[in-house]
């Protein structure tokens, strides 16, 4: 018994206090933010079973959901007071404006104005409606109308030959108009603070399995700058792209221009965002950057679709940094100051308002361990040991060599395999499975591995260091605890069980991110 003890139980101490220490790591990473000053993210205590849409106006931030509009004023340190609720229905996903009192929506082809638990029927035959906190657009066809909602003096914008199909909203005064162009393209136009109509400078393919969608820009140094989201389906799979469109204000309309395709680069890991979406201009931290959403790309995310905040480089991709640690669907990401954001996380059955803030108070609180981050860490540990289960699986063929030569003595020089104690033919064959692990590591040992690792497993080199202390580690429990009556073939079967398993128990669970 006490020989199987000191078999067995050397090395699966060491596992246990290898695993442990993972799990460990796992609590720690979930109090880091997911940037330098930010805050993790916050729940604001505010969840909708109706998927809600938002609205900034008047310095409250309204959320339309199940037949009402719920307005809420968010504080600075993201703490939230609830106000007034008004029993208004805004229908499907069209935008509305309201200040609190009066609430300007669509319903059923008309512009409707509700005010003192009245409505008022202000247009009839609409085909489309825009908002921002001081202006409502809204169309017939190809006329545009624009409306002062305080006073709800509206007028005729412009006619365009072709039916408008959205507009966005610029912030003096100026628009962007996206018309269709025939069946399958829409074509932009612009339209500045005096009401100048462009020509189109931009004509994009838009139909069944094309869509054009998140249109934002910005007029800043002369220059229009436009992005926009393009998802397309083909043969049953869904792929989402951004696109970037520049030139000099005084030249839009000359001719139509080609859109530049954008690389967004998550700054953790160097990997390539996938399914960009949600994009809007905004002010972060007192530069104008691009507000988005795109699949996560850390433990335990699935699925998830993540909030960043992304950043021009030099070569024309942007470096993306992740801004929320929710583990669901961001959805409806609206900055609130260039220094706090919120947005809705959908976890399949509610829609829960969460944000993330600079905000010193803010980021300290949220940094504290809390029933909901403690099972992120004990889920993302369990994930990662199957992940280390993989490992193990791809790095089997580390003991062939080995065994081949084990079983070319047992063939032709049986009598070497069946004396006690060490011999030579179980150094080398040891030594030959030692080199197996430099095949390996090399190609499993990257970007994400430095991404999840913690830092005295991925510095530069570590991967080799770490080869050398597990062999080191190896050697000393097949030292000590391999029992004097086995011959080399038990032997070396114990140091290469032993080394595997030390290997996948500190290593193997950064090399694969399976979920």
């Amino acid at each position: 018994m006490k020989e199987k003890l000191k078999v067995l139980g050397i090395p699966m101490a060491l596992v246990i206090l290898m695993i442990g220490g993972m799990f460990l790591h796992q609590l720690l990473k979930v109090k880091e933010p997911p940037q330098k000053d930010w805050s993790r993210s916050v729940y604001l205590d505010q969840s909708y079973k109706d998927r809600p849409q938002l609205f900034r106006g008047s310095g409250d931030l309204f959320v339309s959901s199940g037949g009402e509009i719920q307005e809420l004023n968010v504080k600075e340190g993201l703490r939230v007071e609830e106000k007034l609720k008004l029993d208004v229905d805004v229908s499907g996903s069209y935008p509305y404006w309201t200040d609190g009192k009066k609430v300007i929506y669509y319903e059923d082809t008309k512009l409707v104005s509700y005010a003192g638990g009245k409505n008022s029927v202000l247009s009839e035959g609409i085909t489309g409606l825009q908002t921002s906190e001081n202006r409502v657009y809204y169309w017939t066809g190809g006329t545009l109308y624009e409306m002062d909602p305080q006073t709800e003096d509206a007028g005729k914008l412009h006619s365009f030959q072709q039916e408008i199909d959205r507009v966005t909203i610029g912030k003096d005064g100026d628009s962007v108009v996206q018309t269709k162009a025939d069946d399958t393209h829409v074509q932009f136009h612009y339209i500045d603070k005096e009401h100048h109509v462009s020509a189109p400078f931009l004509l994009l393919e838009k139909n069944s399995s094309k869509q054009v969608e998140n249109a934002t820009y910005e007029i800043a140094d002369g220059q229009l700058t436009l992005f926009y989201s393009e998802t397309a389906r083909s043969q049953g799979q869904l792929t989402t792209a951004t696109y970037k469109v520049n030139l000099p204000v005084d030249k839009v309309g000359d001719e139509l221009q080609k859109p530049e395709k954008i690389r967004f680069v998550n700054a953790d890991n160097g990997l390539d965002l996938e399914s960009p979406g949600d994009i809007q201009l905004a002010e972060i931290d007192g530069k104008a950057t691009l507000l988005l959403t795109a699949e996560g790309q850390e433990i335990g995310d699935f699925n998830a679709i993540a909030l960043y905040k992304a950043v021009p480089n030099e070569d024309g991709s942007y470096q993306a940094f992740r801004l929320n640690t929710t583990r669901h669907l961001t959805q409806s990401p609206l900055p609130l100051s260039d220094n706090e954001v919120v947005w809705f996380n959908y976890n399949g059955g509610t829609y829960e308002l969460y944000g993330a803030s600079q905000n010193d108070e803010v980021t300290q609180s949220s940094l504290h361990w809390t029933k909901a981050s403690v099972k992120e860490a004990l889920l993302n540990g369990t994930l990662m040991l199957f992940s280390s289960l993989v490992t193990g699986l791809t790095s089997f063929y580390w003991v062939l060599p080995s065994l081949f030569i084990l079983i070319l003595l047992n063939i032709f020089k049986p009598n070497v395999l069946e004396k006690e104690g060490i011999s030579m033919a179980e150094y080398v064959t040891i030594l030959i499975f030692l080199i197996m692990p430099f095949t390996y590591t090399g190609k499993a040992i990257g970007d994400y591995f430095h991404q999840v690792a913690p830092g005295f497993l991925s510095f530069n080199g570590s991967g080799y260091a770490v080869m050398i202390v597990i062999s080191l580690l190896t050697a000393l429990v097949w030292k000590f605890g391999r029992n004097e009556e086995w011959g080399p073939f038990a032997g070396v079967f114990y140091f290469m069980g032993t080394y595997i398993l030390l290997y996948i128990s500190l290593i193997g669970p950064y090399m694969f991110n399976l979920f």
